[in-house]
């Protein structure tokens, strides 16, 4: 799976990580995935309709997010600066 991910520089709260993911299953398109962090929330978000309809509710990840985290840390730490 394609990404590509940048990580914004030195923000305390708010978006950290953030992207673009292409879909397995629908050519061409991309899905936004983002890491945010606020007080009291740090959670990765996807503009996928599984994460949207069925993930979401139950404080689950899809396969996106299940994907960033392995190949760039839990917090997307290791992603790139820009």
């Amino acid at each position: 799976m394609k990404m590509n991910l940048f990580r914004h520089k030195n923000p305390r709260f708010g978006v950290r990580v953030s992207g673009l993911v292409k879909s397995r299953t629908i050519p061409g398109l991309l899905h936004r995935i983002v890491y945010l962090r606020t007080k009291g929330t740090r959670r990765w978000l996807c503009s996928c309709h599984d994460f949207l309809f069925r993930q979401f509710s139950k404080r689950r990840n899809c396969d996106h997010i299940r994907e960033a985290r392995q190949r760039f840390g839990r917090f997307g730490t290791k992603v790139p600066l820009t």
